[in-house]
């Protein structure tokens, strides 16, 4: 049996792993924890003596998630109020699982408008929209109207946050009176709503004397994406400052309205600012229209590798035959990151025309291409390659074995197990945790040993990935029968 301070020291890195925001981790750390009978009472000791805030935090929360909705009420309301905002932030994601939501509501709209904490007014919105989204609205709405103007913008904030439709008449209705800033606040919420109504609310508000409100209206036009700011927004393209130019690019690509092509074909031909150059490119690969293939196909070969890659993307997204002979053609380019961005912007299109030819970008001299061409044949998950890819298992670069490792798992055949499984003993814990991954996500159940084994690794992130990979291999076994 384990002594008290070796599961400690398990459930500290287990917490560790739990900084990441794949949700897949996250799964498998709850399993793990919820399986241990001793988890709850090492996750108090945590909370309580612990001295790192963000692992005593992600303690509360996931204590609160694991223990259900009357466990360890007291820890959670003293971290509420606790001077650290991620003792807060662990505090409010506990109240998702509370038994009490009226409770939990007033504590999450309290601290939604009075926390002076960014970090945790947007967290306090998020749980409360989870929750009690209707009074939520009704209780903060009422701080839009009846606060200083300082709560007024975090109410119109919160509101935004919270998703609920019924908030834009509320805020609609504080538009009439408020400051330059609540303006701002007000116009942003109702940007992030998103309801198509919103739009003629706020269009106005493009022509405003403040420069910050009208950038905040175009970003807010671009989240709601209607179609009636597109003549607007084409005239700030044309005679904005570079600020407003570059959000009328991004909004109107959001919008995605053919009506803006020429413009933004000429902003993209003409513009010096290789900024402005990418967002136009961006921008028409969302619209998606062929007619400005040739205004791309000029831009895959800019001087800006920024512009390069954007470019490549575009062209990826149309999915047009001339666009992908013309990446196909750029494969051989002299310059590499011309090359890179080609192979990658192939990946992303898939179709098997373009596997023999990313083929012989495996043997390119430039690593940066190799591993590129690695990916894109991950991506495309043709089963033609495996051996292929095996090959740069044995390359010396540890990111070129990574990037073979995560493509054979993508393409998931089980001819690349005997070949993954000696990089389980890899000395790089980076190494060992992909090819677990890869064999997790290959399947072969001969392998479930070794993936078992790997739950006892001397590092957590590996052991996590094992996890991961055991729980899908055993859900796959499940699904068989």
């Amino acid at each position: 049996m384990a002594c008290k301070e070796d599961v400690d020291v398990n459930i500290r890195d287990l917490l560790e792993t739990l900084k990441t925001k794949d949700e897949g981790i996250r799964g498998a750390v709850l399993k793990t924890l919820k399986e241990d009978e001793n988890s709850q009472e090492y996750l108090q000791e945590i909370i309580v003596d612990g001295n790192d805030s963000l692992i005593k935090g992600l303690a509360l929360w996931t204590l609160g998630e694991i223990s259900g909705e009357n466990g360890h009420s007291q820890l959670r309301e003293n971290a509420l109020y606790d001077e650290d905002e991620q003792m807060r932030v662990g505090g409010i994601r506990a109240l998702e699982y509370t038994g009490d939501k009226d409770k939990a509501s007033k504590e999450l709209v309290r601290l939604s408008i009075n926390d002076d904490s960014s970090t945790v007014r947007s967290c306090a919105a998020h749980i409360l929209s989870k929750i009690s989204p209707r009074s939520g609205t009704k209780m903060i709405a009422y701080y839009l109207i009846h606060g200083e103007e300082i709560v007024k913008q975090r109410a119109a904030e919160a509101l935004g946050k919270l998703g609920d439709p019924r908030a834009l008449q509320y805020l609609k209705n504080a538009l009439k009176d408020a400051d330059e800033d609540v303006t701002i606040s007000i116009i942003e919420a109702i940007g992030e709503l998103g309801e198509e109504e919103g739009a003629s609310i706020i269009l106005d508000y493009l022509n405003h004397e403040d420069i910050r409100i009208q950038r905040s209206t175009v970003q807010a036009l671009g989240e709601i994406g209607h179609k009636d700011a597109v003549d607007p927004l084409l005239d700030i393209l044309e005679n904005g400052d570079p600020m407003m130019r570059g959000l009328a690019a991004w909004t109107l690509g959001s919008i995605g309205d053919e009506k803006a092509v020429r413009e933004l074909n000429r902003l993209l031909l003409y513009e010096d600012d290789p900024l402005l150059r990418k967002t136009a490119i961006w921008a028409l690969g969302e619209i998606g229209d062929n007619i400005v293939l040739e205004g791309l196909i000029e831009s895959l070969y800019d001087k800006n590798h920024e512009v390069r890659k954007e470019a490549a993307y575009a062209l990826a997204k149309l999915g047009d035959k001339r666009a992908t002979l013309e990446l196909l053609r750029a494969l051989n380019h002299d310059n590499a990151g011309v090359r890179m961005d080609s192979a990658d912007a192939l990946g992303k299109l898939g179709g098997d025309i373009s596997v023999k030819y990313i083929r012989t970008a495996l043997s390119d001299g430039e690593s940066q291409v190799k591993r590129a061409a690695i990916r894109a044949l991950g991506m495309i998950k043709n089963n033609e390659v495996v051996y292929d890819l095996i090959r740069p298992l044995y390359d010396e670069d540890i990111e070129t074995k990574r990037c073979a490792l995560w493509s054979l798992g993508e393409i998931g055949d089980p001819v690349a197990v005997d070949d993954i499984v000696p990089l389980l003993s890899d000395d790089d814990p980076t190494i060992r945790g992909e090819a677990v991954s890869a064999l997790g996500k290959i399947g072969d159940r001969d392998t479930v040993g070794y993936i078992k084994d790997m739950t006892d690794d001397d590092d957590p992130w590996v052991r996590v990935y094992a996890e991961n990979a055991l729980k899908g291999l055993l859900d796959q076994s499940k699904d068989s029968y």
